[in-house]
């Protein structure tokens, strides 16, 4: 049976469950800059990232996610026309997680923020790998691209979300239209660069 974890945003007016299985979870810490980019978008950079850049990232099905309250406050960006969607309360701007679109039904729920300090180890087991340390603001121990076992573990979840058909329970996409439940708002290139900059300056 899946543990249930209650989660809320800073101010409490956006709150859900996240329903964990520890062999369903893929937990990393990723710096690429993106994530850091969403993370200075939010103005949310001092308490999401580590002294690296890095995000904790926990990636499960998307369905394991439940929103019980304050569904009108969701919100979404995309750093481009082609990236990933990224999920926020708008209420206090505290970020919830990335995913891809209705085709690959899964999050990264930014744990940072939906965990209460000091419980991530046993909510979301251990951090398996750190990815994308190119991009890191310190040299880190670990490999810099995607290891096998972090992508072994991503498409498990992939798999099993769309065998079982828990892409439709998702919360963030409308399953007959398939498109996002809120509009998701696309930085411009100048945008984008003054955003990159932000982090490059970090």
């Amino acid at each position: 049976m899946d543990n249930e974890y209650a989660w809320a945003c800073e101010c409490g007016a956006m709150n859900g469950v996240l329903a964990l299985e520890a062999a369903g979870i893929n937990r990393v810490v990723c710096y690429c800059g993106d994530c850091q980019a969403f993370a200075h978008y939010l103005d949310r950079a001092e308490d999401v990232l580590d002294d690296a850049g890095g995000t904790d990232i926990a990636q499960m099905s998307a369905a394991r996610v439940t929103i019980n309250e304050g569904l009108d406050h969701l919100q979404c960006m995309r750093l481009s026309e082609s990236g990933i969607h990224r999920w926020y309360a708008g209420c206090c701007r505290t970020p919830i997680g990335n995913t891809g679109g209705y085709g690959m039904p899964f999050i990264g729920v930014i744990g940072a923020k939906l965990i209460t300090p000091g419980d991530a180890d046993d909510v979301l087991g251990p951090v398996g790998s750190k990815i994308q340390t190119g991009s890191a603001k310190r040299e880190i121990d670990g490999a810099g691209g995607f290891p096998l076992g972090a992508i072994w573990r991503f498409m498990r979840i992939i798999v099993g979300a769309k065998l079982s058909g828990a892409q439709k329970r998702a919360p963030f996409f409308d399953a007959a239209s398939k498109e996002p439940i809120v509009v998701p708002v696309i930085l411009d290139e100048a945008e984008r660069t003054a955003l990159m900059a932000k982090v490059a300056a970090a």
